[in-house]
């Protein structure tokens, strides 16, 4: 449901009780706010305003969810679904009967698994018990479509958020892993000499170009490859391999069984950050001269095994499951995180000698 979806719900309630105005007010969970939707006179307004704007506009707890009538809303007379009853003050909270100038009314209570409100049915003349059980029906639907409302914008939302942390994750291993890259090779030029320095000047030159263009597909939101057509393991993943290798000055090698083993290019584009990822983690942090990554196709998973020659983590030699590393938060987060958004699992096992990624992603 959408704004103007209720609006066609309001409008066919008035017309169905022949009034020109109808209002829902109703808070949602964990919002400090008050929603207030009116249709009067063929046009809908949705206006917010703080949960206390009104006070609790039903002044009686004792009557918080009931269902009434009033031909006077600064009277103390209602007219329930059994009968007429008088209260020591009025029902309704001046503060709300002064805003939208309410005189007659009649109301029902609506509670959704993720919103409470009510439906007001103003300026009617008279009121059967019929119709207070219409106004019931009335109430229940609309707190039924506001829950399907808020369930779609909270599905919208974490869509969005999960969206953003794909995003920041792919500029991480991709595009801030080679900038780190590339500062390196800055900070080594005064060390090398001339011959050695430009080739340093080069490959920082190649490494600031492809990052230009990758940030340009991240501005046109574009996918890097086309996600739908196959692509060979070996031949997609093996040039980020030696470009990684290069700029991080280690030696890599992939092997790929069966050699010609093929995945999605949307799969390939995922596992080639992760390797450049896994490289830059081992170089830089592990001080490693060499990663070797085997990648074993079979039913229904792809393995993938990473291993370097570093010296482990900054903690004693341990292993841990994909359960441990969630829970702990220990291992290499980013790979962790996109591996899980695979359906995947990752194992770590961490020594002096080294770390060894251990990777499984259903097919």
């Amino acid at each position: 449901m959408n704004a103007l979806s209720l609006a066609d719900y309001l409008g066919h309630t008035a017309r169905s009780f022949e009034v020109s105005r109808v209002i829902v007010l109703w808070e949602e969970e964990e919002e400090p706010h008050l929603n207030i939707a009116t249709w009067e006179n063929g046009s809908y307004r949705h206006t917010r305003e703080m949960a206390e704007a009104f006070g609790s506009v039903i002044t009686s707890q004792n009557y918080a969810n009931a269902t009434f009538w009033t031909n006077d809303a600064a009277s103390r007379f209602l007219l329930m679904p059994d009968g007429p009853i008088r209260l020591e003050s009025p029902i309704l909270d001046a503060r709300f009967t002064r805003a939208f100038q309410i005189q007659s009314v009649g109301t029902a209570p609506f509670v959704g698994n993720l919103c409470k409100g009510r439906v007001y049915i103003l300026d009617t003349q008279s009121w059967s018990n019929f119709q207070l059980l219409m106004v019931q029906v009335v109430a229940s639907r609309i707190g039924n479509q506001l829950d399907r409302q808020i369930m779609q914008l909270q599905a919208k939302e974490a869509a969005a958020v999960k969206e953003r942390i794909r995003l920041t994750r792919d500029l991480h291993d991709g595009i801030l892993q080679s900038l780190t890259a590339a500062n390196l090779q800055l900070s080594l030029l005064s060390e090398g000499d001339g011959k050695e320095t430009q080739a340093r000047i080069d490959m920082i030159q190649k490494l600031l170009t492809g990052e230009q263009a990758r940030i340009r597909r991240f501005v046109r939101m574009l996918p890097p490859s086309f996600p739908g057509r196959d692509v060979g393991l070996a031949e997609s993943l093996r040039p980020t391999l030696n470009e990684t290798a290069r700029q991080w000055a280690c030696q890599t090698s992939l092997s790929v069984e069966p050699q010609e083993a093929t995945v999605s290019a949307a799969l390939s584009d995922q596992l080639s950050l992760m390797l450049a990822e896994a490289v830059a983690n081992a170089a830089r942090h592990g001080k490693a001269s060499a990663v070797d990554v085997l990648i074993k196709k079979t039913n229904p998973d792809l393995v993938v095994n990473i291993r370097d020659n570093g010296n482990g983590f900054a903690s004693p030699a341990f292993t841990c499951d994909d359960k441990d590393l969630a829970t702990f938060g220990k291992g290499p987060v980013s790979i962790g995180e996109r591996v899980r958004d695979l359906g995947g699992s990752l194992g770590v096992v961490s020594s002096p000698a080294g770390v060894e990624l251990q990777i499984r992603i259903p097919l």
